[in-house]
């Protein structure tokens, strides 16, 4: 989790700074902004595969989780009101268990997926490979005959469906709550960001 939680999204982060113009060759995996270095080293710290495990392992628990609960909450109902929605009683959620579950496996999860999501965002943008001559400029003709494909579109919707199948997978309110709207943060600032500056 502290992994995930200090990673730097570094080509996200240059991808946001003004490109300066810059003056001669540029050095091949030079420290400046721009100047070929990816750190590929940064996967180094946070594995993708571990994290989308524990993001599949985490999802199982707070599913049979979920279940426990409903079945803890059609126990404790009241018999002759059978159309009453479930609630969760009151002595499961102040229980130390529901807590546990909250603190060990919900906010975890909540984090991680964050992490997994805008990390492959930024995989995507850093994977694929623009047509020259791109523009969002009305007047100016696009040079080349293909059809412009940008890919990382395709790659991120994918992520999305899978992300938001996973957290639906949970059967969580909190986790769906955090996870649905952070979705639309990424999408709406790093996604959108980046295919405007790559034009």
């Amino acid at each position: 989790i502290t992994d995930v939680k200090s990673y730097p999204f570094s080509f996200l982060v240059q991808s946001f700074l003004p490109q300066a113009p810059r003056s001669g060759t540029p050095r091949v995996n030079s420290p400046a902004v721009g100047g070929g270095n990816t750190r590929s080293s940064e996967d180094e710290g946070v594995n993708m595969k571990e994290v989308d495990g524990l993001l599949n392992e985490i999802a199982l628990m707070l599913g049979r989780w979920s279940l426990y609960t409903r079945f803890l909450s059609g126990k404790c109902m009241v018999p002759s009101d059978e159309d009453a929605l479930l609630v969760l009683p009151e002595l499961l959620i102040k229980s130390n268990l529901y807590r546990k579950v909250s603190a060990k496996l919900t906010t975890p999860y909540n984090v991680m997926t964050t992490f997994f999501f805008r990390r492959s965002v930024e995989k995507a943008f850093q994977l694929d490979e623009y047509p020259t001559g791109l523009s969002l400029r009305l007047n100016k003709s696009i040079d080349g005959h293909g059809p412009i494909i940008i890919t990382a579109v395709d790659d991120v919707m994918y992520i999305v469906n899978t992300v938001i199948q996973k957290s639906m997978s949970t059967s969580q309110r909190d986790v769906i709550a955090s996870v649905i709207p952070t979705i639309g943060r990424v999408l709406g600032s790093d996604f959108i960001g980046m295919v405007q500056r790559k034009m």
